[in-house]
């Protein structure tokens, strides 16, 4: 019975397939990406020509956030801005050009400077803050209570490439012209023309002309 069922299944996916292509689901998906950039850009502190953000993407306090020319964020990328008690005005400065995969969340209480260019996967986290810090004071206080703390600003420079599920850390300084392996978490500047890889991050080469 339960083979009958799976290839009935199979058959009427089959034959879906030639009603609704796959090209009409992203024609679809696009249409809606854009529906959704519509509605959201304009809360925006700029918002710049042709940048999409695709629908089920979240933004908190987009009037802190400037996002350039042609960037494309993908399903699900989260976007938060949270003014703190440490006494910044936060803001997120996008470049133009880049894209942003699938799950990314960019959080920031402080400053967050991303050039032009970026190419990152999915599942990418870029942040200027943490809950807390180190102290042992703060080992009483639940990790949610906790106040936001930022070591400093995050930047990274302009032709960047990062891979799925890596970590950019508060404090760090990314140079252009840099990749940075999957899985990696970045807790220390990386320079310019390098690529970096591990936990934490290592550079374990240098690009020379």
């Amino acid at each position: 019975m339960k083979v009958l069922i799976k290839r009935i299944c199979i058959f009427f996916g089959r034959l879906l397939s030639y009603i609704y292509p796959q090209s009409a689901s992203q024609f679809f998906e696009s249409v809606l990406a854009y529906i959704h950039t519509g509605y959201l850009s304009r809360r925006f502190k700029s918002w710049g020509h042709l940048s999409s953000i695709a629908w089920g993407g979240t933004v908190k306090n987009p009037q802190y956030i400037v996002v350039g020319d042609h960037n494309i964020f993908l399903r699900n990328c989260s976007i938060t801005v949270t003014p703190c008690t440490q006494g910044h005005t936060p803001s997120i400065s996008i470049g133009s050009n880049c894209h942003f995969g699938k799950r990314n969340h960019i959080t920031c209480i402080n400053r967050i400077v991303i050039g032009d260019n970026l190419l990152t996967g999915s599942h990418v986290l870029i942040t200027d803050n943490a809950h807390g810090t180190s102290d042992y004071k703060m080992l009483d206080i639940p990790p949610f209570d906790r106040p936001l703390f930022s070591k400093g600003e995050t930047v990274i420079g302009n032709n960047v490439w990062i891979g799925e599920n890596a970590c950019i850390l508060p404090g760090v300084h990314i140079g252009d012209n840099v990749i940075i392996g999957a899985n990696s978490v970045v807790t220390k500047d990386i320079p310019a023309n390098s690529i970096a890889a591990g936990i934490p991050a290592k550079v374990i080469k240098t690009i020379e002309g």
